[in-house]
């Protein structure tokens, strides 16, 4: 699933059970994006997802950076982020958003 947000493009994906094993855990998510500052971002704004590392994966993937969370937690972000939703124009919040940063 892609997200797209005034913090920047995310990929959300089925963590593995354990790293490389290809079976896939129905209650975890890993949340990737391609640039470090789309994860900060993110996490910064959800206080849920403040304690969950940021993984830098091999530059051959993707979506390079990476944190892996309980679904739960993914979805209690997600509902925050549209109970915060105060803009009706995303292309003009997102660039005064970019501009800040």
């Amino acid at each position: 699933m892609w997200v797209l947000t005034t913090k920047g493009l995310l990929s959300v994906v089925l963590a593995d059970t354990a790293i490389g094993s290809g079976v896939a855990d129905p209650d975890t998510v890993m949340v990737r994006a391609r640039r470090r500052s789309h994860l900060e971002q993110f996490q910064a704004a959800h206080p849920q997802l403040a304690g969950y590392d940021i993984i830098e994966s091999p530059l051959h993937c993707d979506y390079g950076i990476r944190v892996v969370v309980p679904k739960r937690v993914f979805a209690e972000a997600m509902f925050d982020e549209v109970m915060s939703l105060g803009y009706k124009n995303f292309k003009s919040e997102a660039h005064r958003h970019a501009a800040e940063c």
